[in-house]
């Protein structure tokens, strides 16, 4: 189980995975920030890796030693409680990530579906 660590309402915050582990035995924590007025940072601390992006459907780059050389991820605002990352490797697409509030804002609910649009191979749930 996930909870929220830090922040209210709305996505920002930080969010702590008790359950997923970094490959250093760190628990998994993802730290949403605010960038500028259309965008957001996204920090995946326990594995080093991170991705500024802004809402408009371009790619930008992730960072990291996850993450191979021309790997991207463009953001859109599905609604007002979801976010989607089309995710992808030197232009091709790998998977889409939705990240989905839920109406009380204590959970946060990642799946991950791959490229072909199968069903999701992943599925994680952060709680405030």
């Amino acid at each position: 189980m996930y909870r929220r660590v830090s922040g209210t309402k709305g996505l920002e915050g930080e969010w702590q995975g008790e359950s997923l582990q970094a490959s250093n035995g760190q628990g998994s924590v993802i730290v949403v920030e605010a960038d500028g007025s259309d965008g957001l940072a996204f920090t995946l601390e326990g594995f080093n890796a991170s991705v500024k992006a802004r809402l408009d459907g371009r790619d930008y780059p992730f960072t990291g030693p996850m993450f191979p050389p021309n790997y991207t991820a463009a953001l859109k605002c599905i609604d007002a409680r979801t976010l989607q990352f089309d995710e992808k490797q030197a232009g091709k697409p790998t998977f889409t990530r939705r990240l989905q509030l839920s109406p009380d804002s204590k959970t946060l609910h990642m799946t991950y579906t791959a490229a072909d649009g199968t069903k999701p191979f992943a599925d994680v749930v952060y709680e405030r």
